[in-house]
């Protein structure tokens, strides 16, 4: 299988301005690309920026992490990072966000949330809850939830949306719509 490697971006004359560079796993997914520019009082390629990735046995992306190139140190510093799991479905279960702290020169917690789903016995969706974690009261906040229903040849029947009331710290239905099929 061919796979496009690196690919120059070029200006109006033809002269290169920035180089894009990719790697692969065995499985086809890209897992490092790396941005280049033209530097023209040197005559060569610098770093940019660079995107570093990984994926599960399923080929879900669980890793994200994203540099930028320090012209100064002539180093990689890290910018951002987000990292995913998922469930036996291959839906995404949660998701955790990383800010680079120049103090520490690590990766420091900047956001979290998390999915909940359920299942019914023929794999049809029938909840689905997403939460943000509030690090001044640590505790996960609901940002949005819906509860399907299904016939026994899986069409859907109903859905329930609810929203999350914050004063009350508890879910409220906001749209409830029935599903009827003509037979």
């Amino acid at each position: 299988m061919l796979k496009l490697d690196s690919l120059v971006y070029r200006d109006t004359s033809g002269v290169g301005t920035v180089k894009k560079e990719l790697a692969y796993d065995g499985n086809a997914n890209v897992i490092l690309e790396v941005y280049n520019s033209w530097d023209t009082t040197f005559n060569k390629w610098v770093g940019m920026k660079k995107a570093e990735y990984a994926y599960d046995n399923c080929r879900n992306q669980i890793l994200n992490s994203i540099y930028n190139w320090d012209t100064t140190l002539n180093i990689w510093i890290g910018d951002s990072k987000t990292v995913c799991t998922y469930d036996a479905n291959n839906g995404q279960t949660s998701v955790v966000g990383y800010s680079w702290d120049t103090d520490s020169n690590q990766w420091m917690e900047s956001f979290k949330s998390k999915i909940e789903r359920a299942y019914d016995t023929n794999n049809n969706l029938t909840s689905y809850c997403s939460y943000n974690w509030n690090t001044t009261k640590s505790q996960w906040v609901g940002t949005y939830k819906c509860e399907d229903t299904y016939d026994n040849k899986s069409h859907i029947t109903s859905s329930i949306e609810y929203s999350w009331n914050t004063a009350q710290s508890q879910w409220v239905r906001s749209i409830k719509e029935e599903y009827f099929i003509k037979r």
